[in-house]
């Protein structure tokens, strides 16, 4: 089997609170928690400044079907391929959602991002740092 991650940007047509997970987000959230696991998809759905940034990492039919729903998902819009690529190994050990804590960011990096100025490893490196410091909810693997 092979391993694909893909990563996107989208702008959420609700109102994001930090840290709140409620409303469409929440649905969001859950929906994830059930599906991705449940079909050996790991990853983290980051809200950084006014943007979703998702990395998804599965086979890849799994990976592909997600990423098909997701981008007909009619709560965000501006949805936006940043990369999509065969890897070894996934940066991700579960399927995460967390909020960017700015506090955690190196002071050479941006607090508010432009996704266009970033190189999908910057961006890549910027999702492994939400995920490890801004966890607001996270489901591990299902047993194969």
């Amino acid at each position: 089997m092979f391993l694909t991650r893909f990563i996107y940007r989208s702008r959420p047509r609700f109102t994001v609170a930090p840290p709140c997970l409620d409303g469409d987000l929440a649905a969001i959230a859950r929906a994830g928690l059930d599906h991705n696991p449940r079909n050996q998809i790991t990853g983290v759905l980051a809200i950084d400044s006014d943007n979703f940034v998702q990395a998804l990492e599965g086979s890849r039919p799994a990976v592909s079907q997600t990423v098909m729903r997701i981008a007909h998902d009619t709560r965000h819009t501006d949805f936006e391929l940043i990369s999509m690529e065969e890897i070894n190994e996934r940066a991700f050990p579960d399927w995460s959602v967390a909020f960017l804590d700015r506090k955690s960011l190196p002071l050479s990096e941006p607090r508010f991002a432009s996704f266009e100025a970033f190189t999908a490893e910057a961006l890549l490196q910027r999702l492994l740092r939400v995920r490890r410091t801004g966890v607001i909810a996270c489901r591990t693997l299902a047993a194969a």
